[in-house]
Formats: structure tokens, C-alpha cells, sequence
């Protein structure tokens, strides 16, 4: 679905969300946000969240498959990947204490807008880094939303809805 106004006309809600969430902030905050856009949103979301990790945990011999990653604020490219057993403190990356754990679209892009200034740059950044660790790139995400049949979640994944994401 294309957006139909606005700076962004022509342009899928998909690459919205992957690349200008703040946009998304902004329209539905809006007196009469566009209902299928909305929805739109709140289905690619979920697709997001739903396909499972396939990037290995970087736990000290650990073969587990990640859950989550974990990242230090003002550094959005360089993400560590972890399984539910296993955390940063392992390999010692940067304070402990300011480590950030994040597993879902919310959670990136939140990081993102809180510790790093919400620069476009960065939403791109770590977005494009959680479809690698899911085993995917923009290509191969933009067929999921198309297709979300094809997904394959993990039963303890949690998943956020974007209605929750834009209050």
C-alpha cells in the first residue's frame, strides 16, 4: 500500500516504516490519522516481529539461536546478539550498566529515537541490521508483508502491536 500525500506520496508504508518511523509518529498523532494506513502499519509490525531470529547468540560457546541483541546508546551500528542464557557482561562490550536490550520493531526504533536522536540514518541502520539477524533483507521483508502466510514465528516471540507503538 502506497501512501497518497504528503512528503512521502508513492512511496510503500513499508518503506516508511523501515526508513522514517518518525513520519509514522507524526501522521498518527494527527487529528484524523488515516485509518489504512494504520492498519497498514499495525500488520507490517506484526510481520516484523514475527519472524524469528536465525542469527547465532555471541555467548562464549553458545550455539543458541539470538532473541534479542544488545547495544550501548549513541552506537546504533553495532549490535550484539544473544540467546534468553546468555547477556553482555560475557564479553565485557562497554559499561554494563547503559547496555540496552532489544528484540522488537518498537524497541529498535524506540533506542534509536531516545539514545541516538532519531536520525533517519540510524532507523535505517538498525532496522537493516534486525532483517539480517532475521535472515532477510528490505527485498526479501517487503514479500513477507506481501505474503505473511510464509512466516514461520517462534512460539515465545513476543509481539507488539502499533497501536500500543504510537500512543
Amino acid at each position: 500500500m502506497n501512501i497518497e500525500f504528503g512528503q512521502y506520496k508513492n512511496k510503500s508504508v513499508q518503506w516508511v516504516l523501515l526508513n522514517d518511523p518518525n513520519y509514522l509518529y507524526w501522521l498518527f498523532n494527527q487529528p484524523y490519522p488515516p485509518a489504512k494506513i494504520l492498519n497498514e502499519a499495525k500488520k507490517l509490525n506484526k510481520v516484523f516481529n514475527e519472524i524469528p531470529f536465525v542469527e547465532k547468540c555471541n555467548g562464549i560457546g553458545c550455539n543458541n539461536t539470538a532473541t534479542r541483541c544488545s547495544v550501548m546508546p549513541g552506537n546504533y551500528a553495532q549490535l550484539y546478539w544473544w540467546c534468553p542464557d546468555c547477556n553482555a557482561s560475557e564479553i565485557a562490550v562497554g559499561r554494563i550498566d547503559e547496555v540496552k536490550y532489544i528484540s522488537t520493531y518498537r524497541e529498535a526504533v524506540d533506542f534509536n529515537k531516545l539514545q541516538c536522536g532519531g536520525t533517519k540514518h540510524g532507523y535505517q541502520t538498525i532496522l537493516k541490521l534486525f532483517l539480517k539477524a532475521k535472515g532477510l533483507s528490505v527485498a526479501k521483508f517487503n514479500k513477507l508483508c506481501i505474503e505473511p502466510a510464509q512466516i514461520q514465528p517462534l512460539p515465545s516471540e513476543p509481539s507488539c502491536s502499533l497501536s500500543e507503538f504510537f500512543q
